[in-house]
């Protein structure tokens, strides 16, 4: 089952030097060349925070005004972009707080963009009826998702801020004691409401291709972090890499998965 479920995030990188790789990549791109213009966290929050604004344009070109995943779609997208813009402000991410290269602009931009396909995917599919309104069961599942992912983002992320504010180490409890990545946990899961209210196939096609490469290189350079620190070993007996170790095994959480997902499926049937 672990070979299943996990394989985007624990397949193993043949790099030496991954942390040195992210940082050109992200940030330093060309950096002998070109000055570094502007942070992260600024080009993060110019895409998040104006996704509501860029969704209800969506609504407006494809007339969907009466569309209840248009909507729906609006609410939690834009609302998680708002909410990211707060919590980048009131606890922010210090790696985020780097300046980059215009190279690392450019593609910062075009990854973050990407994210912006996936409403135009739904909407043009709605505006040429290749798919209806939201079913029942999807809406709730949709929600369900968000919200939760949501709650697992914010608070790991709050928590991480303000502990290592006051205490350098490793963080092995509260949101971090089930799992060492609840963030990006929160994350795939809010996400994953995204693609599943849009209902196309690039939308999954654009998660996958951003959790196996950008989620993936980030938690692998984490997880060499935590690997320097002490008390790991002890850490990683009862956390599990993205998925919570619940009673300190792995395969809860995957039968959890599974059910959902089998649930989701049926529910689609009975709505």
């Amino acid at each position: 089952m672990q070979k299943i479920f996990q394989p985007l995030f624990q397949t193993e990188l043949n790099y030496n030097n991954l942390e040195k790789i992210q940082q050109e990549l992200y940030y330093n791109f060309l950096g002998n060349k070109f000055p570094k213009l502007l942070k992260a966290s600024d080009l993060t929050n110019i895409f998040k925070g104006l996704t509501f604004f860029y969704v209800i344009f969506l609504i407006y070109h494809f007339n969907l005004w009466q569309s209840q995943r248009a909507f729906l779609y609006l609410s939690i997208h834009g609302s998680y972009g708002l909410i990211w813009v707060l919590k980048s402000k009131i606890f922010p991410d210090l790696q985020f707080e780097q300046k980059m290269t215009p190279v690392s602009i450019i593609g910062g931009s075009t990854l973050l963009s990407m994210y912006w396909y996936i409403p135009y995917s739904m909407a043009s599919a709605m505006y040429q009826d290749q798919i209806q309104d939201i079913s029942n069961a999807r809406l709730v599942f949709v929600i369900f998702l968000y919200v939760t992912g949501l709650f697992f983002m914010v608070g790991s992320d709050c928590q991480k801020f303000y502990q290592l504010k006051y205490k350098k180490g490793l963080i092995s409890d509260g949101f971090f004691y089930y799992s060492r990545n609840p963030n990006y946990l929160g994350e795939c899961m809010l996400y994953l409401a995204f693609a599943i209210c849009a209902e196309t196939y690039i939308s999954y096609f654009i998660l996958l291709f951003v959790w196996s490469t950008v989620f993936n290189i980030n938690m692998k350079c984490k997880e060499k972090s935590l690997k320097r620190k002490d008390g790991y070993l002890e850490y990683q007996k009862h956390s599990g890499y993205i998925l919570p170790k619940i009673f300190g095994c792995d395969k809860i959480s995957q039968f959890l998965l599974i059910f959902m997902i089998v649930l989701f499926n049926i529910l689609k049937f009975i709505a």
